[in-house]
């Protein structure tokens, strides 16, 4: 009996082990082209845009980009600024959760966000030097 309770026991600590979370970021890879093909993993492999928001003053652009990993099966968004004209382009956000629906906060020197970075969605705010 006690060798049954032991070995449901080590089952039990094995399942939970293998079941812990991935919580690498996933971010901006390097497309690998063989024979001149684009493939759709290729395809994959490229960032997404979305969400562009200009600022209230109309200097800078606060945009978002969803990495994907498909070994992983899984995106990643991370939240972007630059100016307008195309310069000072650089990431705000560096995490292993998504960032969403970002926008300017009046000031225009904070940006506000949804984030799951605590296990649910939850409102965040930040300066938009990072």
């Amino acid at each position: 009996m006690k060798f049954k309770t032991i070995l449901m026991a080590i089952a039990v600590i094995g399942a939970g082990c293998a079941e812990k979370e991935n919580n690498s970021v996933i971010g901006k890879q390097i497309p690998k082209i063989e024979n001149g093909r684009m493939t759709p993993e290729v395809l994959w492999s490229f960032g997404r845009v979305g969400g562009v928001q200009i600022s209230p003053d109309r200097t800078k652009i606060l945009y978002s980009v969803t990495y994907y990993s498909i070994p992983e099966n899984k995106g990643n968004t991370e939240l972007f600024i630059m100016n307008v004209d195309g310069t000072n382009k650089h990431q705000i956000t560096h995490t292993a959760t998504k960032e969403a629906e970002a926008r300017w906060m009046n000031d225009g020197e904070h940006s506000a966000f949804l984030s799951s970075e605590r296990g649910s969605n939850q409102l965040w705010t930040m300066k938009i030097d990072g």
